[in-house]
C-alpha cells in the first residue's frame, strides 16, 4: 500500500525491463482497481465486512475458549464466544456502513469517507472494552488505514496490504506456479545446483550423460 508501481528514480540507459510499457513483448502496467467499491450495492458489502468479521471473531473465540482459557463449561463458552463474536461482527459492518454513508456525504472517492466511516467501530471498540480511549486509538488506526487505501486507489498506487502486487504482466507473478523452481535442492538448474546434498549423501551424484557408457575409451 502507498508504494508507486513504477520506480522512483530511473537510469540513463534501460537494461532492466520490467516496468517498460511499450515496446516488442511489453504490456501496460493495469490501474488500481478499488476493490471495495466494485463489490456492488452497500448490501453486498455489508454482507462482505459482516461474514469477515464473523469469521474473524469467531476463531479468535475459539482459540480463546479451547486453548487459553480452556473453559468447559458449555454456558460459559457461550457467552465468550458471544463476547467477542457480537461487538467484533458489529464492528466490522460498522465500519463498512460508516464509510458507505461518508460516501454518500463527501463523494465515492473521498478520502474522508474512511475517517468518518471509522468512528462507527472506534465507537463499538470503545463501549466493548469499556474504554474511551481505546476505542479512540482504534479509531485513529482505522482511519488512517481506510485514508491510505483511497488514497492509493485514486493515485494508482499498490493498494495490497498483505498479498504481493500482481498488477505488472512484464515482472513473473510469484503466485502462478510456473515461475517457481519445484526441485528440492534446486538440481535442475545447470549451472547453480549445490552439492552438499552429495557431500551428506543424501543424494546420489550425477552419472554424467548415458550416451557415453557406449563410446570407446581412448587409449
Amino acid at each position: 500500500m502507498l508504494f508507486p508501481k513504477h520506480p522512483i528514480v530511473t537510469p540513463a540507459r534501460t537494461i532492466y525491463k520490467g516496468h517498460v510499457e511499450e515496446g516488442p513483448g511489453q504490456y501496460p502496467i493495469a490501474k488500481t482497481v478499488d476493490w471495495v467499491e466494485d463489490m456492488g450495492t452497500m448490501g453486498d458489502k455489508l454482507y462482505f465486512a459482516s461474514k469477515a468479521g464473523f469469521i474473524a471473531s469467531s476463531a479468535f473465540a475459539i482459540v480463546d475458549i479451547r486453548t487459553i482459557k480452556k473453559i468447559t463449561e458449555r454456558k460459559a463458552q457461550l457467552a465468550r464466544y458471544a463476547f467477542f463474536a457480537v461487538p467484533i461482527t458489529g464492528m466490522a459492518a460498522g465500519w463498512m456502513g460508516g464509510v458507505e454513508m461518508g460516501k454518500i456525504a463527501l463523494g465515492r472517492k473521498d478520502e474522508r469517507a474512511w475517517v468518518f466511516g471509522a468512528s462507527v467501530p472506534a465507537g463499538i471498540f470503545g463501549i466493548w472494552r469499556r474504554d474511551i480511549y481505546k476505542g479512540v486509538r482504534t479509531g485513529l488506526f482505522l482511519a488512517a488505514l481506510g485514508y491510505a487505501y483511497q488514497y492509493s486507489c485514486n493515485n494508482d498506487l499498490t493498494n495490497s496490504l498483505f498479498s504481493p502486487d500482481t498488477s505488472n504482466p512484464n515482472i513473473p507473478n510469484p503466485n502462478n506456479p510456473f515461475n517457481r523452481d519445484w526441485t528440492m535442492w534446486n538440481l535442475t538448474t545447470k549451472s547453480e545446483n549445490p552439492t552438499f546434498h552429495v557431500d551428506a549423501g543424501w543424494y546420489f551424484p550425477d552419472p554424467g550423460p548415458s550416451w557415453k557408457k557406449w563410446e570407446d575409451k581412448k587409449e
